[in-house]
């Protein structure tokens, strides 16, 4: 094993202040096994139906958008994603007290946030991601949806489109509520559903 592959396993790093993400040698396997083990599982486990993927713009920034009804939320839209295009998710800051989890988030590029706070850091970084053209994917109602509907959207994501002038992708999950809900520790088997909206200036 490499110095490198040795540093990843032992201490997961937080990685979500690099600009652009450059993910190393590990990460980008770490990445691509996460990810095709996801699709396995959503394919198997889910029967997941994936519409309006080519909506998907493959090169400039982008600001992807959606519900957020499960943990389960941000591996199925990374899954959903591979093959066609890297985007870095913004996280709450807790998903790091796990080496299991940091481990994944940084594999991602993944942008940590304090929701105790006005995270100024994330939102520096989220701007300079989108500058250099990268795409960042954003939960609009700022967190897990705790009985299955949709909570009111957080006036965040709104200050960084209109900072950013970057297009904005609406993405609606379904299913994934049913299959993780808050308080739930195991999968159940559930259909879902992920809808890529039209790019909207």
């Amino acid at each position: 094993m490499s110095q490198e592959s040795r540093s990843d396993a032992k201490r997961p790093v937080d990685t979500s202040e690099s600009v652009p993400f450059i993910p190393s040698r590990t990460q980008r396997v770490v990445a691509a096994l996460v990810d095709y083990l996801l699709r396995v599982f959503f394919r198997v486990y889910g029967r997941v139906c994936i519409v309006g993927i080519e909506n998907v713009p493959i090169h400039g920034p982008a600001i992807v958008v959606s519900n957020h009804a499960s943990n389960v939320d941000p591996l199925l839209a990374w899954a959903a994603l591979r093959g066609r295009r890297t985007m870095r998710g913004v996280a709450k800051l807790e998903l790091w007290r796990s080496r299991a989890f940091a481990c994944i988030m940084n594999s991602h590029g993944a942008v940590s946030v304090n929701r105790g706070a006005a995270d100024r850091n994330m939102i520096r970084t989220v701007l300079e991601s989108l500058k250099v053209g990268e795409m960042v994917g954003l939960f609009v109602e700022g967190t897990r949806t705790k009985d299955g509907k949709l909570n009111r959207a957080q006036p965040g994501v709104a200050l960084l489109v209109q900072k950013s002038g970057a297009p904005v992708i609406p993405v609606g999950i379904l299913g994934t509520y049913q299959m993780l809900p808050r308080g739930q520790s195991l999968p159940k088997r559930s259909r879902l559903g992920l809808a890529f909206g039209a790019p909207i200036q």
